[in-house]
């Protein structure tokens, strides 16, 4: 803390008061999983089992 040359010498009082917190957003590691189930396509199921996986996925997922 830069003080001005007229406090030098002086018996000084400092109070500090904590500014705004800042508040961390907390990630639900489970969401986050759930939406990646899928995003990488299985290479030994055909395009129609593909589709028939997502939606099943997205029709029955709780949000």
């Amino acid at each position: 803390m830069t003080l001005p040359e007229t406090f030098k010498n002086q018996k000084l009082e400092a109070l500090i008061f904590p500014t705004e917190e800042q508040e961390t957003e907390k990630v639900d590691i489970k969401s986050v999983v759930r939406s990646l189930i899928g995003a990488i396509p299985a290479t030994d199921m055909s395009l129609d089992e593909l589709k028939e996986e997502r939606r099943h996925k997205f029709e029955y997922q709780k949000f």
